[in-house]
Protein backbone atom coordinates (compact mmCIF):
# COMPACT_ATOMS: atom_id res chain seq x y z
CA UNK A 1 0.00 0.00 0.00
CA UNK A 2 0.96 3.39 -0.87
CA UNK A 3 4.68 4.19 -0.34
CA UNK A 4 5.66 0.93 1.42
CA UNK A 5 5.81 -0.28 -1.87
CA UNK A 6 9.03 1.92 -2.98
CA UNK A 7 10.76 0.83 0.52
CA UNK A 8 10.25 -2.45 -0.41
CA UNK A 9 11.22 -1.86 -3.52
CA UNK A 10 14.51 -0.71 -2.48
CA UNK A 11 15.21 -3.96 -0.23
CA UNK A 12 14.19 -6.07 -3.44
CA UNK A 13 15.78 -4.41 -6.43
CA UNK A 14 17.69 -1.50 -5.23
CA UNK A 15 17.94 1.86 -6.63
CA UNK A 16 20.26 1.62 -10.12
CA UNK A 17 16.95 2.36 -11.82
CA UNK A 18 15.69 5.50 -9.85
CA UNK A 19 17.45 8.61 -9.88
CA UNK A 20 15.30 10.26 -6.92
CA UNK A 21 12.64 9.91 -4.87
CA UNK A 22 9.57 11.29 -2.99
CA UNK A 23 9.09 9.95 0.53
CA UNK A 24 5.75 10.71 1.28
CA UNK A 25 4.58 10.34 5.42
CA UNK A 26 5.77 6.75 5.06
CA UNK A 27 7.43 4.55 7.57
CA UNK A 28 9.42 1.87 6.66
CA UNK A 29 8.16 -0.29 9.66
CA UNK A 30 4.01 -0.97 9.99
CA UNK A 31 4.31 -2.91 13.27
CA UNK A 32 5.78 -1.27 16.44
CA UNK A 33 9.17 -3.19 17.36
CA UNK A 34 10.77 -2.87 20.74
CA UNK A 35 13.52 -0.35 19.03
CA UNK A 36 10.54 1.34 16.71
CA UNK A 37 7.31 3.05 18.02
CA UNK A 38 6.58 4.91 14.95
CA UNK A 39 4.74 2.23 13.25
CA UNK A 40 1.46 2.37 12.06
CA UNK A 41 -0.83 4.50 14.90
CA UNK A 42 1.82 4.77 16.69
CA UNK A 43 0.96 4.29 20.49
CA UNK A 44 -2.87 3.09 19.31
CA UNK A 45 -1.51 0.40 16.92
CA UNK A 46 -2.66 -1.84 19.23
CA UNK A 47 -6.38 -0.75 19.45
CA UNK A 48 -6.97 0.39 16.13
CA UNK A 49 -5.09 -2.91 14.61
CA UNK A 50 -8.14 -4.78 17.06
CA UNK A 51 -10.90 -2.72 14.59
CA UNK A 52 -8.98 -4.16 11.23
CA UNK A 53 -8.60 -7.67 13.03
CA UNK A 54 -12.78 -7.80 14.20
CA UNK A 55 -13.69 -6.46 10.36
CA UNK A 56 -10.95 -9.09 9.06
CA UNK A 57 -12.40 -11.77 10.89
CA UNK A 58 -16.10 -10.83 10.11
CA UNK A 59 -15.62 -10.85 6.34
CA UNK A 60 -13.56 -14.39 6.37
CA UNK A 61 -16.74 -16.23 6.22
CA UNK A 62 -17.74 -14.17 2.77
CA UNK A 63 -14.66 -14.30 0.96
CA UNK A 64 -16.29 -16.24 -2.14
CA UNK A 65 -19.14 -14.17 -2.56
CA UNK A 66 -18.24 -11.95 -5.90
CA UNK A 67 -20.53 -8.90 -5.25
CA UNK A 68 -20.59 -6.51 -1.87
CA UNK A 69 -24.24 -6.53 -2.39
CA UNK A 70 -24.76 -10.13 -1.17
CA UNK A 71 -23.44 -9.39 1.90
CA UNK A 72 -25.22 -8.91 5.13
CA UNK A 73 -26.29 -5.40 5.53
CA UNK A 74 -24.87 -4.84 9.33
CA UNK A 75 -21.46 -5.90 7.69
CA UNK A 76 -21.88 -3.83 4.84
CA UNK A 77 -22.30 -1.02 7.24
CA UNK A 78 -19.68 -1.95 9.39
CA UNK A 79 -17.29 -2.60 6.47
CA UNK A 80 -17.78 0.96 4.77
CA UNK A 81 -17.71 2.15 8.64
CA UNK A 82 -14.06 1.16 9.32
CA UNK A 83 -12.95 2.27 5.54
CA UNK A 84 -14.02 5.74 6.75
CA UNK A 85 -12.81 6.01 9.88
CA UNK A 86 -9.35 4.90 8.06
CA UNK A 87 -9.67 7.94 5.53
CA UNK A 88 -10.84 10.18 8.26
CA UNK A 89 -7.29 9.65 10.61
CA UNK A 90 -5.67 10.19 6.88
CA UNK A 91 -6.92 13.58 7.15
CA UNK A 92 -5.78 16.80 9.74
CA UNK A 93 -7.67 19.52 8.16
CA UNK A 94 -11.55 20.09 8.50
CA UNK A 95 -12.09 20.63 4.80
CA UNK A 96 -10.53 17.84 4.38
CA UNK A 97 -12.34 15.51 6.88
CA UNK A 98 -15.68 17.44 5.33
CA UNK A 99 -14.76 15.89 1.86
CA UNK A 100 -14.05 12.97 2.94
CA UNK A 101 -17.49 12.24 5.23
CA UNK A 102 -19.41 13.40 1.80
CA UNK A 103 -17.47 11.38 -0.20
CA UNK A 104 -17.88 8.14 1.94
CA UNK A 105 -21.44 8.52 3.70
CA UNK A 106 -24.00 5.98 2.50
CA UNK A 107 -27.41 6.06 3.47
CA UNK A 108 -29.59 2.63 4.70
CA UNK A 109 -30.92 2.97 1.06
CA UNK A 110 -27.41 3.65 -1.08
CA UNK A 111 -25.94 1.56 0.87
CA UNK A 112 -28.30 -1.43 0.17
CA UNK A 113 -27.64 -1.07 -3.34
CA UNK A 114 -24.03 -0.41 -3.17
CA UNK A 115 -21.66 -2.59 -4.94
CA UNK A 116 -18.24 -1.94 -3.37
CA UNK A 117 -16.06 -3.59 -6.04
CA UNK A 118 -12.82 -2.91 -4.07
CA UNK A 119 -13.97 -4.46 -0.72
CA UNK A 120 -12.19 -7.75 -1.39
CA UNK A 121 -8.42 -6.28 -2.19
CA UNK A 122 -8.93 -3.44 0.70
CA UNK A 123 -9.50 -6.75 3.37
CA UNK A 124 -6.63 -8.80 1.98
CA UNK A 125 -4.84 -5.79 2.59
CA UNK A 126 -5.69 -5.44 6.30
CA UNK A 127 -4.68 -8.86 6.23
CA UNK A 128 -1.31 -7.92 4.99
CA UNK A 129 -0.78 -5.19 7.43
CA UNK A 130 -2.05 -7.28 10.16
CA UNK A 131 0.14 -10.52 9.52
CA UNK A 132 2.84 -9.36 7.76
CA UNK A 133 6.29 -7.70 9.79
CA UNK A 134 6.68 -5.16 7.26
CA UNK A 135 10.08 -3.85 8.15
CA UNK A 136 12.41 -2.54 5.70
CA UNK A 137 15.03 -0.56 7.37
CA UNK A 138 17.95 -2.82 6.90
CA UNK A 139 18.28 -1.43 3.25
CA UNK A 140 17.74 1.91 4.17
CA UNK A 141 21.15 2.99 4.49
CA UNK A 142 21.47 1.26 0.57
CA UNK A 143 19.16 3.92 -0.20
CA UNK A 144 21.74 6.43 -1.59
CA UNK A 145 20.10 8.23 -4.17
CA UNK A 146 18.83 11.61 -3.27
CA UNK A 147 15.45 11.50 -0.76
CA UNK A 148 13.03 14.14 0.07
CA UNK A 149 11.26 13.12 3.14
CA UNK A 150 7.73 14.92 3.18
CA UNK A 151 5.66 14.91 6.76
CA UNK A 152 2.78 15.44 8.01
CA UNK A 153 3.31 16.83 10.90
CA UNK A 154 -0.06 16.16 12.15
CA UNK A 155 0.06 12.62 10.76
CA UNK A 156 -2.49 10.45 12.81
CA UNK A 157 -0.92 7.00 10.68
CA UNK A 158 3.15 7.97 11.48
CA UNK A 159 4.52 10.08 14.37
CA UNK A 160 6.12 13.20 12.56
CA UNK A 161 8.79 12.55 15.00
CA UNK A 162 9.44 8.67 13.88
CA UNK A 163 9.48 9.92 10.55
CA UNK A 164 12.25 12.73 11.21
CA UNK A 165 14.54 9.47 12.58
CA UNK A 166 13.79 8.03 8.64
CA UNK A 167 15.25 11.46 7.01
CA UNK A 168 18.51 10.41 9.74
CA UNK A 169 18.56 6.79 8.52
CA UNK A 170 19.09 8.15 5.22
CA UNK A 171 22.63 8.29 3.64
CA UNK A 172 21.13 11.52 1.35
CA UNK A 173 17.90 12.78 2.59
CA UNK A 174 16.20 15.99 2.56
CA UNK A 175 13.01 16.85 5.41
CA UNK A 176 10.09 18.75 4.35
CA UNK A 177 7.48 19.37 6.72
CA UNK A 178 4.23 20.69 6.20
CA UNK A 179 3.30 21.40 10.69
CA UNK A 180 -0.77 21.28 9.64
CA UNK A 181 -1.50 18.42 7.18
CA UNK A 182 -2.39 15.09 8.36
CA UNK A 183 -0.92 11.92 6.48
CA UNK A 184 -2.81 12.66 3.43
CA UNK A 185 -0.73 15.31 2.57
CA UNK A 186 -1.83 16.25 -1.80
CA UNK A 187 -5.36 16.54 0.08
CA UNK A 188 -4.84 18.60 3.23
CA UNK A 189 -1.71 20.99 2.51
CA UNK A 190 -2.37 20.57 -1.78
CA UNK A 191 -0.84 23.77 -2.36
CA UNK A 192 2.44 23.46 -0.84
CA UNK A 193 2.27 19.41 -1.65
CA UNK A 194 2.57 21.28 -5.60
CA UNK A 195 5.44 23.44 -4.51
CA UNK A 196 6.95 20.31 -3.09
CA UNK A 197 6.89 18.23 -6.10
CA UNK A 198 7.02 20.67 -8.58
CA UNK A 199 10.38 21.83 -7.00
CA UNK A 200 11.09 18.18 -6.45
CA UNK A 201 10.40 17.33 -10.11
CA UNK A 202 12.50 20.64 -11.56
CA UNK A 203 15.58 19.30 -9.79
CA UNK A 204 15.39 15.85 -10.89
CA UNK A 205 14.99 17.33 -14.80
CA UNK A 206 18.01 19.80 -14.46
CA UNK A 207 20.32 16.52 -12.97
CA UNK A 208 18.75 14.57 -16.29
CA UNK A 209 19.37 17.33 -18.69
CA UNK A 210 23.22 17.93 -16.85
CA UNK A 211 23.50 13.66 -17.97
CA UNK A 212 22.14 14.48 -21.36
CA UNK A 213 24.52 17.37 -22.09
CA UNK A 214 27.47 15.66 -20.72
CA UNK A 215 27.05 12.65 -23.03
CA UNK A 216 26.72 14.79 -25.80
CA UNK A 217 30.02 16.63 -24.87
CA UNK A 218 31.60 13.04 -24.78
CA UNK A 219 30.18 11.99 -27.82
CA UNK A 220 31.11 14.97 -29.62
CA UNK A 221 34.55 14.82 -28.26
CA UNK A 222 35.06 11.44 -29.61
CA UNK A 223 33.95 12.18 -32.60
CA UNK A 224 36.30 14.98 -32.75
CA UNK A 225 38.97 12.27 -32.05
CA UNK A 226 38.09 10.17 -34.78
CA UNK A 227 38.03 12.73 -37.09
Amino acid sequence: MGALVMWSYFERFGTARVSRYLNIDQSPVIHNQPDWQGGLFGDRQKERFAVFQEIVDRTLPYAQVEHFTHLPFSLKRRVTDVERLFSLLSVSRPRSKAVVQALTHQNDHKLAFYNHQTWQHKMRCLQAYLAIPYDFRAGIENVTIPVVNLIGGRSQLYDAKWQQQVTQMLPNATEIVLPRSGHAVPMDEPIDFHKVLKKFCENDLRVATKKRLSKVAFLGDAAKFKS
